[in-house]
């Protein structure tokens, strides 16, 4: 018996890595993309929180430009308040972000959104969010 649980411990192993690399190839739609970056300015038409899910209290906004309206995916509402960044219906934007079309409807991953001249910077330049990075140790 104890001949048996070497194979079997080693095709576990090879089922969890064949599983994680077949996890790593499966790409989300909402994936940013720097070869996708746009800077886009409009008025805000409304602001939504996203419904509890996998990016719980997401703020997005509807913005009108010239030549569209487009959903624009900011950050979670405790890292926008934390900066003391609000947004609200009427404000005219400026938002730099990952273009992408979800549902046959166009998506911006904001990674810079700037209001009346003051910009916040909500990704770094790969897309990383920056309320996913943990604050330095003292």
């Amino acid at each position: 018996m104890v001949g048996l649980k070497w194979p079997r411990a080693l095709l576990l192993v090879l089922a969890l890595a064949v599983a994680a690399g077949a996890q790593e190839a499966v790409k989300s739609p909402f994936d940013y993309n720097p070869a996708t970056v746009q800077t886009h300015r409009g008025l805000v038409v409304s602001v939504t929180p996203v419904a509890p899910g996998p990016i719980p209290q997401m703020v997005t906004v509807q913005l009108a430009t010239d030549k569209e309206t487009l959903t624009v995916w900011l950050a979670p509402s405790w890292f926008l308040e934390a900066q003391g960044f609000k947004v609200a219906g009427l404000d005219r934007l400026e938002v730099t972000g990952s273009r992408l079309v979800v549902d046959g409807r166009p998506l911006l991953l904001a990674a810079v959104v700037t209001k009346n001249g003051l910009s916040l910077r909500l990704r770094d330049e790969q897309g990383m969010p920056l309320w996913s990075r943990r604050p330095p140790a003292p």
